[in-house]
Protein backbone atom coordinates (compact mmCIF):
# COMPACT_ATOMS: atom_id res chain seq x y z
CA UNK A 1 0.00 0.00 0.00
CA UNK A 2 1.43 3.31 -0.88
CA UNK A 3 2.06 5.94 1.34
CA UNK A 4 0.05 9.19 1.43
CA UNK A 5 1.93 12.47 1.79
CA UNK A 6 0.90 14.79 4.12
CA UNK A 7 -0.46 16.95 0.75
CA UNK A 8 -2.46 14.11 -0.41
CA UNK A 9 -4.34 13.65 2.47
CA UNK A 10 -5.02 17.27 2.95
CA UNK A 11 -6.59 17.20 -0.36
CA UNK A 12 -8.43 13.60 0.26
CA UNK A 13 -9.82 15.53 3.13
CA UNK A 14 -10.92 18.45 1.83
CA UNK A 15 -13.11 16.51 -0.90
CA UNK A 16 -14.92 14.86 1.80
CA UNK A 17 -15.97 17.76 2.67
CA UNK A 18 -16.90 18.94 -0.49
CA UNK A 19 -18.85 15.86 -0.78
CA UNK A 20 -20.64 16.73 2.34
CA UNK A 21 -21.35 19.79 1.52
CA UNK A 22 -22.78 19.21 -1.89
CA UNK A 23 -25.14 16.51 -0.26
CA UNK A 24 -26.10 18.41 2.78
CA UNK A 25 -27.22 21.12 -0.34
CA UNK A 26 -28.69 18.79 -2.28
CA UNK A 27 -31.20 17.65 0.69
CA UNK A 28 -31.62 21.11 1.83
CA UNK A 29 -32.95 22.37 -1.92
CA UNK A 30 -35.18 19.18 -2.09
CA UNK A 31 -36.58 20.21 0.85
CA UNK A 32 -37.19 23.30 -0.08
CA UNK A 33 -38.36 22.14 -3.32
CA UNK A 34 -40.72 20.02 -0.89
CA UNK A 35 -41.84 22.28 1.13
CA UNK A 36 -42.85 24.82 -1.37
CA UNK A 37 -44.59 22.18 -3.57
CA UNK A 38 -46.63 21.45 -0.79
CA UNK A 39 -47.37 24.26 0.34
CA UNK A 40 -48.45 25.98 -3.22
CA UNK A 41 -50.35 22.81 -3.86
CA UNK A 42 -52.40 23.34 -0.02
CA UNK A 43 -53.13 26.59 -0.30
CA UNK A 44 -54.39 26.05 -3.99
CA UNK A 45 -56.57 23.24 -2.52
CA UNK A 46 -58.76 26.29 -0.79
CA UNK A 47 -58.74 28.21 -3.89
CA UNK A 48 -60.35 24.56 -5.30
CA UNK A 49 -62.95 24.59 -2.90
CA UNK A 50 -64.84 27.89 -3.80
CA UNK A 51 -66.82 28.26 -7.15
CA UNK A 52 -67.89 31.63 -8.56
CA UNK A 53 -70.37 31.13 -11.67
CA UNK A 54 -71.07 34.61 -13.18
CA UNK A 55 -74.71 35.55 -14.36
CA UNK A 56 -76.41 38.42 -15.66
CA UNK A 57 -79.91 37.65 -14.76
CA UNK A 58 -81.46 34.11 -12.96
CA UNK A 59 -85.12 33.39 -11.95
CA UNK A 60 -84.60 32.20 -8.90
CA UNK A 61 -81.94 32.13 -5.70
CA UNK A 62 -81.85 29.09 -3.14
CA UNK A 63 -80.15 30.22 0.01
CA UNK A 64 -79.18 27.03 2.08
CA UNK A 65 -79.11 27.44 6.04
CA UNK A 66 -76.51 27.83 7.96
CA UNK A 67 -75.09 31.12 7.62
CA UNK A 68 -73.20 33.13 10.55
CA UNK A 69 -75.32 35.84 12.66
CA UNK A 70 -74.05 38.20 10.19
CA UNK A 71 -76.61 37.03 7.82
CA UNK A 72 -74.52 37.23 4.76
CA UNK A 73 -76.18 34.81 2.23
CA UNK A 74 -79.52 36.68 2.89
CA UNK A 75 -77.91 40.11 2.80
CA UNK A 76 -76.59 38.85 -0.66
CA UNK A 77 -79.95 37.39 -1.98
CA UNK A 78 -81.60 40.56 -1.10
CA UNK A 79 -79.36 42.61 -3.04
CA UNK A 80 -79.38 40.41 -6.08
CA UNK A 81 -83.37 41.17 -5.89
CA UNK A 82 -83.01 44.74 -5.25
CA UNK A 83 -80.68 45.06 -8.29
CA UNK A 84 -83.18 43.07 -10.80
CA UNK A 85 -80.40 40.12 -11.04
CA UNK A 86 -82.96 37.46 -9.56
CA UNK A 87 -86.50 37.58 -9.70
CA UNK A 88 -87.27 35.52 -6.37
CA UNK A 89 -85.69 34.17 -3.46
CA UNK A 90 -86.53 30.32 -1.72
CA UNK A 91 -84.75 30.45 1.69
CA UNK A 92 -84.35 26.95 3.59
CA UNK A 93 -84.01 27.02 7.30
CA UNK A 94 -84.31 23.97 10.10
CA UNK A 95 -86.49 24.63 13.55
CA UNK A 96 -84.19 25.91 16.21
CA UNK A 97 -87.07 25.84 18.78
CA UNK A 98 -90.39 24.85 19.13
CA UNK A 99 -92.44 27.05 16.48
CA UNK A 100 -89.44 29.33 15.09
CA UNK A 101 -87.50 28.24 12.54
CA UNK A 102 -84.30 29.72 10.96
CA UNK A 103 -86.52 30.86 8.03
CA UNK A 104 -88.51 33.20 9.58
CA UNK A 105 -85.02 35.18 10.88
CA UNK A 106 -83.43 35.13 7.50
CA UNK A 107 -86.73 36.66 6.32
CA UNK A 108 -87.44 39.42 8.60
CA UNK A 109 -84.24 40.31 8.06
CA UNK A 110 -84.41 40.73 4.18
CA UNK A 111 -87.93 42.44 4.47
CA UNK A 112 -85.96 45.08 7.19
CA UNK A 113 -83.50 45.95 4.67
CA UNK A 114 -86.79 47.49 2.78
CA UNK A 115 -85.04 46.76 -0.92
CA UNK A 116 -87.26 43.80 -1.20
CA UNK A 117 -90.88 43.02 -2.14
CA UNK A 118 -92.00 40.46 0.78
CA UNK A 119 -94.34 38.37 -2.39
CA UNK A 120 -90.88 37.01 -3.96
CA UNK A 121 -89.55 35.95 -0.92
CA UNK A 122 -90.84 31.84 -0.03
CA UNK A 123 -89.38 29.66 2.92
CA UNK A 124 -88.94 26.37 2.96
CA UNK A 125 -88.87 24.93 6.07
CA UNK A 126 -86.95 21.67 7.55
CA UNK A 127 -84.81 19.58 10.09
CA UNK A 128 -82.21 18.21 7.52
CA UNK A 129 -79.01 17.81 9.41
CA UNK A 130 -77.00 17.49 6.32
CA UNK A 131 -76.66 19.41 2.50
CA UNK A 132 -77.41 16.19 0.89
CA UNK A 133 -80.93 16.12 3.00
CA UNK A 134 -81.71 19.45 2.10
CA UNK A 135 -81.06 18.58 -1.64
CA UNK A 136 -83.23 15.87 -1.31
CA UNK A 137 -86.21 18.11 0.64
CA UNK A 138 -85.87 21.01 -2.41
CA UNK A 139 -85.40 19.41 -5.47
CA UNK A 140 -88.84 17.73 -5.26
CA UNK A 141 -90.00 21.23 -4.69
CA UNK A 142 -87.89 22.71 -7.60
CA UNK A 143 -89.43 19.65 -10.10
CA UNK A 144 -93.15 20.20 -8.94
CA UNK A 145 -92.59 23.63 -9.65
CA UNK A 146 -91.11 23.43 -13.52
CA UNK A 147 -88.03 25.78 -12.18
CA UNK A 148 -85.48 25.10 -14.28
CA UNK A 149 -82.43 27.78 -13.27
CA UNK A 150 -81.54 27.87 -9.65
CA UNK A 151 -78.40 29.93 -8.45
CA UNK A 152 -77.08 28.41 -5.00
CA UNK A 153 -75.59 30.51 -2.42
CA UNK A 154 -73.77 28.98 0.59
CA UNK A 155 -70.42 29.43 2.03
CA UNK A 156 -67.24 29.77 -0.02
CA UNK A 157 -65.59 26.58 0.71
CA UNK A 158 -68.79 24.67 0.55
CA UNK A 159 -69.35 25.44 -2.84
CA UNK A 160 -67.96 23.25 -5.00
CA UNK A 161 -69.35 20.36 -2.77
CA UNK A 162 -73.31 21.77 -2.88
CA UNK A 163 -72.83 22.10 -6.61
CA UNK A 164 -72.48 18.20 -6.97
CA UNK A 165 -74.72 17.39 -4.93
CA UNK A 166 -77.14 19.37 -6.33
CA UNK A 167 -76.37 18.30 -9.85
CA UNK A 168 -76.23 14.27 -9.02
CA UNK A 169 -79.41 14.01 -6.99
CA UNK A 170 -81.46 16.10 -9.72
CA UNK A 171 -80.54 14.47 -12.82
CA UNK A 172 -80.33 17.09 -16.27
CA UNK A 173 -83.25 18.65 -15.46
CA UNK A 174 -82.45 21.98 -13.42
CA UNK A 175 -79.67 24.30 -14.49
CA UNK A 176 -77.26 25.07 -10.89
CA UNK A 177 -75.21 27.60 -10.58
CA UNK A 178 -73.09 28.37 -6.79
CA UNK A 179 -72.13 31.53 -5.55
CA UNK A 180 -70.13 31.87 -2.18
CA UNK A 181 -71.68 34.67 0.17
CA UNK A 182 -68.97 36.73 1.40
CA UNK A 183 -67.40 35.05 4.39
CA UNK A 184 -65.78 36.54 7.35
CA UNK A 185 -64.08 33.26 8.62
CA UNK A 186 -62.63 31.51 5.01
CA UNK A 187 -60.73 33.61 2.31
CA UNK A 188 -59.69 31.47 -0.31
CA UNK A 189 -56.29 33.17 -0.81
CA UNK A 190 -55.15 33.72 3.05
CA UNK A 191 -56.97 30.64 4.82
CA UNK A 192 -53.60 29.25 5.52
CA UNK A 193 -52.77 31.59 7.99
CA UNK A 194 -55.40 31.49 10.39
CA UNK A 195 -56.53 28.99 12.27
CA UNK A 196 -60.52 29.31 11.73
CA UNK A 197 -59.51 29.13 7.99
CA UNK A 198 -57.17 25.91 8.41
CA UNK A 199 -60.30 24.22 10.42
CA UNK A 200 -62.96 25.22 7.82
CA UNK A 201 -60.61 23.53 4.85
CA UNK A 202 -59.82 20.27 6.60
CA UNK A 203 -63.29 20.01 7.48
CA UNK A 204 -64.96 20.89 3.82
CA UNK A 205 -62.00 19.02 2.29
CA UNK A 206 -63.37 15.99 4.80
CA UNK A 207 -67.18 16.74 3.65
CA UNK A 208 -66.38 16.96 0.03
CA UNK A 209 -64.74 13.57 0.00
CA UNK A 210 -67.63 11.75 2.00
CA UNK A 211 -70.55 13.69 0.16
CA UNK A 212 -68.66 11.78 -3.06
CA UNK A 213 -69.16 8.59 -1.82
CA UNK A 214 -72.36 8.82 0.15
CA UNK A 215 -74.10 10.04 -3.33
CA UNK A 216 -72.26 6.84 -5.05
CA UNK A 217 -75.14 5.23 -6.64
CA UNK A 218 -77.79 7.38 -5.16
CA UNK A 219 -80.95 7.38 -7.57
CA UNK A 220 -82.46 10.95 -8.88
CA UNK A 221 -84.88 12.41 -7.05
CA UNK A 222 -88.01 12.86 -8.18
CA UNK A 223 -91.29 14.78 -6.39
CA UNK A 224 -93.67 11.39 -5.51
CA UNK A 225 -97.41 11.90 -6.79
CA UNK A 226 -98.94 11.70 -2.87
CA UNK A 227 -97.12 14.02 -1.41
CA UNK A 228 -97.07 17.89 -0.86
CA UNK A 229 -94.25 19.84 -0.92
CA UNK A 230 -95.28 23.26 0.20
CA UNK A 231 -93.33 26.50 -0.02
CA UNK A 232 -94.36 29.36 2.15
CA UNK A 233 -94.72 33.51 0.85
CA UNK A 234 -93.56 35.99 2.99
CA UNK A 235 -96.33 38.07 2.21
CA UNK A 236 -98.42 35.66 3.78
CA UNK A 237 -98.68 36.23 7.53
CA UNK A 238 -100.72 33.64 8.14
CA UNK A 239 -97.88 30.88 6.58
CA UNK A 240 -94.95 32.53 8.20
CA UNK A 241 -94.42 33.42 11.72
CA UNK A 242 -92.65 36.60 12.38
CA UNK A 243 -90.50 37.05 15.58
CA UNK A 244 -92.10 40.41 15.99
CA UNK A 245 -95.19 38.53 16.90
CA UNK A 246 -93.58 36.67 19.43
CA UNK A 247 -93.81 38.69 23.08
CA UNK A 248 -90.89 40.18 24.04
CA UNK A 249 -89.11 39.67 27.44
CA UNK A 250 -90.78 42.78 29.33
CA UNK A 251 -94.19 42.04 28.33
CA UNK A 252 -94.27 39.13 29.49
CA UNK A 253 -93.04 40.68 32.65
CA UNK A 254 -95.47 43.15 32.61
CA UNK A 255 -98.23 40.54 31.78
CA UNK A 256 -97.03 38.21 35.11
CA UNK A 257 -97.49 41.73 37.32
CA UNK A 258 -100.32 42.80 36.34
CA UNK A 259 -101.42 39.15 36.73
CA UNK A 260 -100.35 38.73 40.31
CA UNK A 261 -102.06 42.45 41.43
CA UNK A 262 -105.17 41.01 39.72
CA UNK A 263 -104.98 37.78 41.87
CA UNK A 264 -104.28 39.55 45.12
CA UNK A 265 -107.06 42.74 44.82
CA UNK A 266 -109.55 39.28 44.01
CA UNK A 267 -107.92 37.72 46.98
CA UNK A 268 -108.65 40.56 48.72
CA UNK A 269 -111.60 41.36 48.04
CA UNK A 270 -112.94 37.83 49.59
CA UNK A 271 -111.13 38.24 52.29
CA UNK A 272 -113.48 41.13 52.89
CA UNK A 273 -116.34 40.22 51.74
CA UNK A 274 -116.08 37.20 54.21
CA UNK A 275 -115.04 39.22 56.83
CA UNK A 276 -118.46 41.11 56.63
CA UNK A 277 -120.69 38.01 56.26
CA UNK A 278 -119.17 36.41 59.11
CA UNK A 279 -118.15 38.92 61.85
CA UNK A 280 -115.54 37.97 64.42
CA UNK A 281 -117.61 37.40 67.91
CA UNK A 282 -116.98 40.10 70.53
CA UNK A 283 -114.55 39.01 73.10
CA UNK A 284 -115.75 41.38 75.75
Amino acid sequence: MPRLLPFDLKKRESQKKRNTRTIVVFFALLFAILFLSAYVIVRWSGVWLVQHDEFEHIPWVLVLDGQTAEMERTDYAAALLSEGKADSALVLGRRVYKSQNNADFYIEEMLNQGKVDASRIFAVYHDDPSTIEEAKTVIPILKERAIDSVLLLTRGPATKRVLNIFEKLSGKGIVFLVQDAPDLAFNENTWVHTREGRKIWLKEWFAYIVSKLEILGTKIVEPLPTKIYPIYNAASASKLKSIETLPTLDAIMDEAADSILKDSSIQYDSIIDSLKLNPAPDIF
